[in-house]
Formats: structure tokens, C-alpha cells, sequence
């Protein structure tokens, strides 16, 4: 049995590797077995499957699975969709039935509300008939929105009072002789919520022979992001800097989206480096996965964040 010495903690070029490992043997990758069985499934639901045999057969394809989805898709939306209380939470006793009447109101809010949970429904429905999964990914979103307020006639103590509160900052002040100011103030609003939204089955990466995502023990989501889009989530501008001329084509031959945009054309956006270099769009892996960082011989489960061989 090792002891706690022998243990090597891990550093960010060794986390992008293992990283890099576990998304190649991930079920869902662009050259497995399940993305090949996807794209076909895609050209039969399109009608450009099944070709004919030889020069002379008829030029009929048979919109069947188009049909097969699309009843199917109806009758399942139609079970999630009837109404509004989507979500309803049972009291367990007559001391919870208020408590379980305001969680099904907020949870009502933020499903229909804040979020549109008929369109991601559809979406996942539609993926599961297609692509055997659909996937939806919910998650607290940090954002904030903010606006100018005009001040005037305000003493200093006054001023003071304003800019102590945290989400205050000065725009544009004015003091005259007296000492006192006007001008514009910035305020800050924070607006996190919980986000539902649906992503494409391509972009979901979980680990062989997995049985559910509470005990998986690697998973990932991988989606395009331009350089612009990296420094304004807050990544260390250096950082988003070495990655910016790293090509990873591996999400551009997905056969997958390669089959669902087959009839734009040749260049489909993904290939394009952008007029300027912030616009360029590179592949981000937010990956969860059990690691002992430390080296202290437990793992624990992080979330690692990576563009290319660049750890963010």
C-alpha cells in the first residue's frame, strides 16, 4: 500500500492530459460507434437515405423515420406541455404544505419564465428520437445588467453614502467650488439565475459503460467559443492568449455536424479564423472528473475547464 508521500499532485499540463484521455474514449466522440450510428440516423430522418442501388432505380426515398420522429415527438411534448405546473412538490406533512406550494410556484417561474422550457423540451425530445440521448444541462448563470443614474446637488457625506454600497461606481462626477456633486453613477444589478438549455448530443461526453451522471465518474460539454467570448467569462487574458492560434479540428469533422449541416455548404463557419483574432472560434471543454490534485491519495470530483492544451 503506497503512502501519503508517494503520491504526486498533479499540475495544469498533467490535468489537460488526462483530460485529453478521458475525452478520447468518451462515448459520444466524434469517431465512435454511437456518432457513426447518429449520422446515419440523420440521413435517413432527412430523406437522403436510402440511396438507390444502381443508375436506373427509382429516385423515391421514403420519408418513414421522419414520420416515426415527428408523431412520436408530438405525443411526448404534448405529456410534458399540458399546463404549466410541470414540476409539483408533495408536502410530506401539514407543516410543508405552504413551503411546497411556494417551490412549485418559483420552480414554475423559473422553468417558463426565466427559461423556455417548452422550446428545451422539444429540443431534448426531438435528440433523444435521433440520437438516442437528449441532452439538457441546467446550471446557476453569474450575470449581472446595469444602467446609468443621474445625481446632482449631492454633498460629500451624501456621495460617500452612495459609493459604499457595492454595486455603486462612478460614471462621470462634477464638484464645484462648494464641494458639491453631480454627474452619473453606475448601477449594477445582479440577475443569476438557473439556466435550462438543451445541447446538442455531439457536445456530450460521458465515460464507457457508465450507469448514471450521480455516479459517473468523468463527463463533459464541449462547445465552440470565440477568444472575445473567454476574457469576457473572466479567464486570465494571458491565458486565452496561447490558445488563440491552436487549431483543433476534432469538433469541426464531427461526423455529426457535418451531417446536419451538409446542405449549407462546404464552409459552414466552423473553419473560419475570423477577421480579427478575438473573433476566431476555439473548441472549450468544461469537463468534470475525479482527480487528486493534491496528491494526498483521495480524489475528489472538480470541474476543469480547457481550450486545446491550454487549462483555464
Amino acid at each position: 500500500m503506497k503512502s501519503q508521500e508517494e503520491y504526486k499532485a498533479l499540475d495544469d499540463e498533467k490535468i489537460v492530459s488526462i483530460v485529453d484521455t478521458n475525452l478520447r474514449r468518451s462515448i459520444g466522440y466524434y469517431d465512435s460507434e454511437l456518432s457513426k450510428e447518429r449520422r446515419k440516423v440523420m440521413d435517413y430522418y432527412s430523406a437522403a437515405l436510402p440511396r438507390p442501388a444502381h443508375d436506373g432505380n427509382s429516385k423515391y426515398v421514403s420519408q418513414d423515420v421522419y414520420d416515426a420522429v415527428e408523431s412520436m415527438k408530438a405525443a411526448l411534448l404534448e405529456t410534458f406541455s399540458t399546463g404549466n405546473k410541470t414540476l409539483r412538490f408533495t408536502p410530506q406533512g401539514a407543516e410543508d404544505v405552504p413551503m411546497a406550494e411556494v417551490c412549485t410556484e418559483y420552480t414554475d417561474y423559473v422553468l417558463h419564465r426565466q427559461n423556455n422550457l417548452f422550446e428545451v423540451m422539444q429540443t431534448v425530445i426531438h435528440d433523444g428520437l435521433i440520437a438516442r440521448s437528449g441532452i439538457c444541462k441546467v446550471y446557476w448563470a453569474k450575470q449581472s445588467e446595469s444602467h446609468i443614474e443621474a445625481v446632482e446637488d449631492l454633498t460629500e457625506d451624501e456621495l460617500d453614502a452612495i459609493l459604499s454600497q457595492d454595486n455603486v461606481e462612478i460614471e462621470e462626477i462634477v464638484e464645484d467650488e462648494y464641494g458639491i456633486s453631480s454627474g452619473e453613477l453606475r448601477v449594477y444589478r445582479d440577475t443569476s439565475q438557473v439556466k435550462v438549455e438543451a445541447i446538442a448530443p455531439e457536445e456530450f461526453l460521458i465515460e464507457p459503460q457508465a450507469k448514471s451522471l450521480d455516479t459517473v465518474s468523468f463527463c463533459a460539454h464541449r462547445t465552440k467559443k470565440s477568444i472575445s467570448d473567454l476574457i469576457e467569462m473572466g479567464y486570465d487574458e494571458d491565458l486565452v492568449a496561447d490558445i488563440a492560434d491552436n487549431e483543433d479540428t476534432d469538433f469541426d469533422n464531427d461526423p455529426e455536424i457535418l451531417s446536419r449541416f451538409d446542405d449549407i455548404g462546404a464552409d459552414r463557419g466552423f473553419n473560419a479564423k475570423g477577421y480579427q483574432r478575438q473573433t476566431r472560434q476555439v473548441t472549450v471543454v468544461e469537463a468534470y472528473i475525479e482527480l487528486d490534485v493534491e496528491g494526498t491519495g483521495t480524489a475528489d470530483l472538480y470541474r476543469v475547464v480547457k481550450a486545446s492544451n491550454v487549462l483555464l
